[in-house]
């Protein structure tokens, strides 16, 4: 059977599920964001970024 003679799924059943799948991405995207976002205003950043760099008080002071 030619390639062009097969029968093709219909294009706008492809696309109701491309829009799923791309919104259950996006959805999982955006919690990871938003929880990043939320720890690092709640802890001020976490304990990894403490060791990453030090915060202003551990800092010697200059004067």
């Amino acid at each position: 059977m030619r390639r062009d003679v097969l029968p093709q799924r219909s294009p706008r059943a492809n696309d109701a599920k491309h829009r799923r799948f791309e919104a259950g991405v996006f959805a999982e995207f955006m919690v990871q964001a938003v929880d990043t976002l939320l720890g690092q205003a709640i802890h001020h950043g976490s304990m990894e970024n403490d060791r990453e760099r030090p915060k202003n008080r551990a800092r010697p002071s200059t004067t």
